[in-house]
């Protein structure tokens, strides 16, 4: 099936399906998207991490990963690609790489190899082209496509082994919290939780964050008959191996500012059994269940440290996918209230999380 689109609605709400009009909104679209406006200073995002307990890597894991390069390191970067998987701009699969290793293995080599020793890179080879995944069956405007960004397998290699460097300390910096994308944690952990933790008489929140797609100092690429070009300078790019584990990273602060509030009494979350521990969140990638108590306090920290990472981190709420759900005995007015102030529309149950039903159950209204 091929992804095609001949219409597309207007920020007035009109229809158009004039192609050079739709290519226009395409570009005005995505550079906003990966606009961040109001960009805090370093000294703001160093005084919060000063104060939050941070998990940091040893003297030697710091060894291990600023290491030099080895030519098999690289080797199996590549050989660990999907031959297959849609190419970038320049329109070599990973398969091209592969099947003449013997013939550009010098070349490649030096080029990966002089990117890490002078962090320098030919823009040419960092281009990316963006592809547009519907999220729904019948898209009507450019939110309502995923942008997958394809990139040079050259580009690809560099991440890759990164990723596998990274691979190895992930479990020790990443709060427990987090299954996603951390070896040993499994997507069945946070759906077994989240469905027990569901039954238990506290409110909690589902909130969908959105990820914005991002390439450092790259172009990216809208393209169908020909190229039209925009500087990202925010988010993180979707569809490069990298982007998990960076997100992962930069999520893992809001972890901490949670675990932060708990510690202060500020947020109280979910006891598991009466001598179990306390559980105010769970996390696969960017799912997000956020459990508290029912109450002003708990509404207002909450509200605060999401409105403060937002801030910090670029990543804001998506309103369209959040939703607060409380026990049936939660005063009516009070979940207007946390409605409110959360910016999240209410709903009954949970229904599916990560795919899988975790609360059947339909409160009062």
């Amino acid at each position: 099936m091929i992804n095609k689109f001949t219409r597309i609605r207007r920020f007035d709400g009109e229809w158009t399906n004039d192609y050079l009009e739709m290519e226009m909104l395409a570009i005005q679209y995505f550079k906003e998207v990966y606009i961040h406006d109001n960009k805090p200073h370093r000294r703001e995002i160093d005084q919060l991490l000063d104060s939050l307990e941070v998990p940091c890597i040893t003297e030697q894991e710091n060894l291990d990963l600023a290491a030099a390069l080895t030519d098999a390191e690289i080797e199996q970067a590549l050989f660990l690609m999907k031959p297959n998987k849609a190419p970038g701009p320049d329109g070599l699969p990973a398969m091209f790489f592969q099947k003449f290793w013997l013939v550009v293995k010098n070349d490649l080599i030096a080029c990966i190899k002089s990117f890490f020793d002078r962090g320098f890179i030919l823009k040419e080879l960092n281009q990316t082209m963006i592809t547009l995944i519907p999220k729904n069956q019948s898209p009507e405007q450019f939110k309502d496509f995923c942008p997958i960004s394809l990139c040079n397998v050259i580009v690809k290699i560099i991440l890759k082994v990164l990723v596998i460097c990274m691979k190895a300390i992930m479990e020790t910096i990443i709060a427990p919290n987090q299954n996603g994308f951390v070896k040993g944690r499994a997507i069945s952990d946070s759906i077994l939780l989240a469905s027990e933790l569901a039954s238990e008489l506290m409110t909690f929140i589902h909130n969908a964050r959105k990820v914005k797609a991002r390439c450092d100092s790259s172009n990216n690429a809208m393209c169908d008959n020909g190229f039209l070009f925009f500087q990202p300078q925010s988010g993180i790019r979707q569809g490069d191996p990298l982007s998990p584990y960076m997100f992962l990273l930069c999520s893992n602060i809001l972890s901490c500012m949670l675990h932060k509030e708990e510690q202060d009494k500020k947020l109280q979350g979910i006891q598991f059994g009466r001598r179990g521990p306390r559980i105010s969140h769970l996390m696969y990638a960017d799912d997000t269940v956020l459990f508290f108590k029912a109450d002003p306090q708990n509404c207002s920290s909450l509200k605060h440290i999401l409105d403060k990472y937002a801030r910090l981190a670029g990543q804001v709420l998506n309103k369209d996918k959040s939703i607060v759900i409380s026990i049936p005995n939660t005063p009516r007015l009070f979940k207007r209230i946390m409605s409110s102030t959360l910016g999240a529309k209410t709903s009954n149950k949970l229904g599916k999380y990560l795919g899988v039903k975790v609360d059947n159950r339909v409160n009062s209204a």
